[in-house]
């Protein structure tokens, strides 16, 4: 685990420049250096007209909440934007540089007193910190951010030697919403390529603890689920209660990814473990059948679809669905994956294209094929001449027309088992009229019984006969 940073061991507020260095002023104790992680860039501009406003300022026109607010925008978003702020740093770190501050003022004037009142150099008593526009308000003004106590509490130094321990001495965690940045979703999730480490299977398993009644913890492990809680229960001093396990999840690290931003609403976390002294980010403020149900699906899905290739590459097939999926508004859930498969699944044992319609080839490649003809054209012979109507049949519907050889029919999924049933009792039919045949004399075939859900053809027509 990372060692936390001393408030003395952050840099000096005169030597930090937003513009020309561009790196959080996190301090790695471990690396002896600052955070190399780059600012963000509207934070940046901020924190660089935030200086310029500070440094022209007298000290007692600095407050702490605009020190505060100008140490959040120097942190980078991705670690420690956040971080500074909910282990107690941030308010020491205010104290110190506005120490600094008033240090610097003190030796000014003693280095140049004849310019005390009258030079416009930095931190002179003559000058006012202008107002602040909105974008970069204290947080002592704005909702967004807790009110702080900004009264001195005793010397800087005494501030800063403190140890930085959990807020209460109570082992119940504090629980926050999880930050969720866009584009994070779900669907960039699924859309993104598998890494070796995504690819590797595990378990997924779900834990409670007495402590924090309301909450699950969903987490992923390599190894057996046992031996992950038996690591909890030693570094974090608490029981887990499992709730829920899933062994043999393929992707396992990109299962959990996709589980937790399913539930980003949820999503909490653990702001401080005052007994391993790190965050726990995997918590979830949710009911225990939601958030089984939610893992069960999930893992269904990938063990069941198999949706990403060899390489790590999402399907073909699935970057279309979840795109589709997107441009519909409707949100992406493992519940409307798995009915896709499940679909798809049974469009494909079906034989049926489950890109649309059923498409069904009808070809009649010589004289010979009286089936395809009979079936293609109802009412007409092979040589496509009229034949004489049977008084004792239904005329053909207005909308029968001939078919060219080769045409393709839509069909509609529905009447697929139909056509296919009628195929086959027309060929039976003529199969058995084929018997009726005695030499080159054709004896008319008797008529067959009509049965409910069966093709029953009234042809007596000598030339469909003699083909036959």
């Amino acid at each position: 685990m990372a060692p936390m940073p001393k408030v003395k061991e952050f840099v000096d507020f005169l030597d930090i420049d937003p513009l020309s260095q561009n790196h959080c002023i996190w301090h790695l104790p471990d690396k002896g250096r600052r955070c190399f992680q780059p600012l963000n860039p509207e934070n940046r501009s901020q924190a660089a007209a935030l200086k310029h406003r500070i440094v022209q300022s007298t000290e007692t026109d600095v407050s702490l909440a605009t020190l505060e607010r100008y140490a959040l925008l120097n942190c980078c978003r991705r670690w420690h934007y956040t971080r500074i702020e909910e282990v107690g740093i941030i308010q020491p770190l205010a104290l110190r540089w506005l120490e600094e501050l008033r240090q610097h003022r003190i030796s000014s004037i003693t280095r140049s007193p004849q310019h005390a009142t009258s030079s416009v150099g930095p931190l002179q008593s003559s000058q006012v910190l202008p107002a602040l526009p909105a974008s970069i308000t204290p947080r002592s003004e704005s909702p967004v951010f807790p009110r702080y106590n900004l009264r001195s509490r005793g010397p800087v130094e005494s501030q800063s030697s403190a140890p930085l321990a959990a807020k209460s001495s109570s082992h119940t965690p504090e629980f926050r919403p999880h930050k969720v940045y866009p584009p994070q979703t779900v669907s960039s999730v699924l859309l993104k390529p598998l890494s070796l480490t995504d690819k590797k299977p595990g378990s997924i398993y779900l834990f409670s603890r007495a402590t924090s009644p309301g909450f699950i913890k969903i987490g992923y492990t390599s190894r057996r689920v046992q031996t992950r809680l038996a690591e909890w229960k030693r570094d974090c001093g608490y029981i887990p209660v499992l709730v829920g396990s899933f062994s043999d999840v393929p992707n396992v690290k990109r299962v959990e990814a996709l589980i937790h931003f399913a539930l980003y609403k949820q999503w909490r976390k653990e702001v401080w473990c005052s007994r391993c002294a790190r965050q726990h980010v995997e918590w979830f403020e949710i009911a225990t059948d939601e958030a089984v149900g939610t893992v069960r699906a999930w893992t269904e899905w990938m063990g069941e679809a198999q949706p990403y290739d060899s390489n790590g590459m999402l399907s073909d097939f699935w970057r279309t669905e979840v795109q589709r999926l997107e441009a519909r508004g409707q949100a992406v859930t493992a519940a409307v994956l798995l009915d896709i498969y499940h679909a798809d699944k049974k469009r494909t044992s079906d034989g049926v294209n489950g890109d649309g319609p059923l498409s069904m080839g009808i070809s009649t490649p010589g004289a010979g094929s009286t089936v395809a003809n009979a079936l293609a054209a109802p009412g007409r012979t092979q040589s496509d001449k009229p034949s004489t109507p049977n008084t004792n049949t239904q005329p053909p519907p207005p909308e029968s027309r001939p078919i060219p050889t080769g045409t393709h029919v839509s069909l509609n999924h529905e009447h697929a088992n139909a056509i296919v049933k009628a195929v086959q009792a027309l060929t039976l039919e003529l199969v058995r009229r084929s018997s009726t045949l005695d030499g080159k004399a054709v004896r008319p075939a008797p008529l067959p019984t009509s049965e409910p859900g069966s093709l029953v053809r009234h042809d007596t027509n000598p030339t469909l006969t003699a083909c036959a």
